[in-house]
């Protein structure tokens, strides 16, 4: 059975400094003491509030831009949607487009088209700054 050379990319001298910087970390009287000091007013903070009031005051706040973004892509999808929609009979502005290109009305195809455009635009960008706005809080 051979023996395998055994390779490493480990730098020493990268490593001891990483050694010395962990044996700082836990000492509270070293350069990291504002930590120390700001994580336990935290967690007391945190954990001292009510399951509704976590998920208002801090999960609710971070999870909004996630939030607006997924609606923000389902209205896009949607309106992507609306000629396929007219094609099969729904109705609507996509009705309007369609039978505007059956019939060759090049004039009524373009209102309804800026109409669904502007409508996606003004759409859009009501969900993008209602994901990007800051609550009360401070972040």
């Amino acid at each position: 059975m051979q023996s395998q050379a055994t390779h490493t990319n480990v730098d020493q001298a990268e490593l001891a400094k990483f050694s010395d910087l962990a044996h700082r970390w836990w000492d509270p009287e070293s350069e990291f003491r504002p930590l120390h000091q700001i994580n336990p007013l935290r967690l007391d903070w945190i954990n001292g509030i009510a399951p509704l009031q976590m998920f208002f005051k801090i999960r609710l706040p971070f999870a909004v831009p996630s939030i607006m973004a997924g609606i923000n892509q389902s209205l896009m999808m949607a309106f992507g949607m609306v000629v396929i929609a007219g094609i099969v009979g729904s109705g609507g502005l996509g009705q309007t487009i369609y039978e505007a290109i059956r019939t060759l009305d090049i004039a009524m195809s373009i209102d309804a088209t800026i109409a669904i455009v502007i409508l996606t635009m003004v759409l859009d960008r009501l969900t993008q700054s209602a994901g990007s706005k800051k609550t009360g809080g401070t972040r």
